[in-house]
């Protein structure tokens, strides 16, 4: 269970891991997010079963985005620090004071972030700010930022 604190203890989603005072949460990756890959990609694919002699440009072109999709996914997580969220996809870092999260709620937003799904959460922070992530475990990921970020309107529903 999410309430369960050993360290490095793993809950059984697996997406969620104890690390001492901080816990972090993988991102989920959903259906809808591999559909809007899968079809992005399709015409680069008909091309090199038609055009052979594009062939092998195209399927590394398809292998390359594979390759990303799949770094991204394995380097996306958001941890629960003691002072801060620390928000974490591929190269890319950003650190949130609990003080300054106003508000989160779940989203259905196609608006870019460091979600690797479309089952997302908002948070606004600072003067307006707003990122969308995507952990796994939604609800466990929002229990856990209203207990860090007490003073913030946290809902379980969209706005």
């Amino acid at each position: 269970m999410i309430g369960e604190r050993d360290r490095g203890h793993t809950t059984p989603n697996r997406q969620v891991k104890w690390v001492g005072d901080s816990v972090r949460y993988h991102t989920g990756f959903g259906v809808a997010m591999a559909a809007i890959l899968g079809v992005s990609l399709a015409p680069t694919l008909i091309f090199a079963v038609v055009l052979p002699e594009a062939r092998i440009a195209m399927l590394a072109t398809v292998g390359g985005v594979a390759l990303l999709m799949y770094v991204l996914y394995l380097t996306t997580h958001y941890t629960f620090g003691s002072a801060a969220l620390h928000v974490r996809c591929g190269p890319f870092t950003v650190d949130i004071s609990y003080d300054d999260i106003r508000r989160a709620a779940p989203s259905s937003s196609l608006m870019s972030g460091y979600a690797m799904s479309l089952e997302r959460i908002e948070i606004e922070y600072g003067t307006g700010d707003t990122m969308l992530i995507s952990p796994a475990d939604r609800e466990g990921f929002l229990d856990e930022l209203q207990r860090r970020a007490p003073r913030a309107d946290i809902r379980h529903t969209e706005w």
